[in-house]
């Protein structure tokens, strides 16, 4: 197949996004890159394509093949797209467009609040605004939390169950003693073989907390000396990423799945503790006005019921105003 220095074939394009190329083929896109400046710009557009095509996958009666087979031929006929064919001449109007798709993806995720990805014998089950659970390919089952994502096979190898986490997300495994079920975070790999238990690895926490309800999970800590800890029901494990220490405590967050179960147990606790869990489970921001407010201890539970429920709660127990401004929760004392 003959192909032009400055061109390269789109198929070639997308097996590289989907990680599905060979080892030559990643040379070819290589020597590609290299061999003009705009051409890595490029391959970050379509990249942002693709990955804003993935978002959306699992929006109702989206065809997504269909959708990237239609932005493939505009881009062919716009004289963008790079085969054998295509020139390289671009246009504002190419720019345009592509802006308008990027625009109208986003749109659509924005009302969407998950997407799962199929790409190359992986699935990603990723969350946006509220939790989502999922039956992984073993029977077992996850719930994530907001802003988490889960790559996993679509079929688990014989040997081990393993798939990769970021965010927080509570596992229910179905028992399997001859394939461990492994979850990998950036920091700790989690290894169980049949239990419950909720990891809490986003990012920009300063630790990895990993708390067991039921059964057995080994933590092990990446590093050029791993570390492994075994963590048993009422157990929680934390990796603190500045000094990279990885330690057992019993010292567990009653509301620590709050976030799925929408249940609470506050305990003499003050409204400014009590408002910022709310605030991360609901999604809503809450301002407490003044610091005697802030200050008041609140003892009460609540089990599974609406923002509104809740506030009309604490409204009748403190005597404090509630009002709402430009999507804030305003907490007052009352005059």
């Amino acid at each position: 197949m003959e192909k032009s220095d400055k061109n390269i074939d789109f198929e070639l394009i997308t097996r590289h996004l989907s990680g599905e190329t060979n080892h030559s083929e990643e040379q070819e896109l290589k020597q590609w890159l290299e061999k003009d400046p705009d051409n890595p710009k490029l391959l970050e557009e379509y990249r942002s394509v693709w990955d804003k095509l993935g978002r959306i996958e699992s929006v109702a009666g989206l065809d997504l093949d269909a959708e990237w087979k239609v932005l493939e031929s505009r881009m062919v006929e716009s004289g963008k797209l790079r085969t054998m064919q295509a020139g390289r001449t671009r246009s504002a109007g190419f720019y345009i467009g592509r802006i308008a798709v990027a625009a109208m993806l986003a749109l659509i995720l924005t009302f969407s609040g998950i997407y799962i990805a199929n790409r190359t014998g992986y699935r990603t089950l990723a969350t946006l605004h509220q939790p989502e659970e999922l039956v992984l390919p073993d029977g077992s089952t996850v719930t994530l939390n907001n802003y988490s994502s889960l790559k996993y096979p679509r079929k688990f190898a014989a040997e081990v169950r393993s798939m990769k986490l970021e965010g927080e997300g509570f596992f229910e495994v179905e028992g399997d003693p001859d394939r461990p079920f492994v979850i990998n975070t950036q920091d700790v790999d989690i290894k169980v073989l049949g239990t419950s238990f909720n990891v809490n690895a986003y990012k920009e926490n300063a630790a990895v907390e990993v708390i067991v309800k039921t059964g057995e999970v080994a933590v092990t800590r990446h590093g050029e000396v791993p570390r492994t800890i075994i963590l048993k029901p009422g157990n929680k494990g934390v990796y603190k990423k500045t000094d990279q220490s990885l330690e057992i405590t019993h010292e567990i967050d009653k509301n620590y799945l709050s976030w799925k179960t929408r249940s609470f147990v506050f305990e003499d606790q003050a409204l400014i503790d009590v408002s910022e869990q709310l605030s991360k489970v609901y999604q809503t921001e809450i301002i407490i006005d003044s610091d005697s407010l802030k200050a008041a201890r609140i003892t009460t539970t609540f089990n599974d019921q609406s923002l509104d429920a809740i506030l009309n709660v604490l409204s009748a127990t403190l005597d404090l105003e509630v009002r709402r401004s430009n999507g804030q929760i305003i907490l007052s004392e009352t005059n």
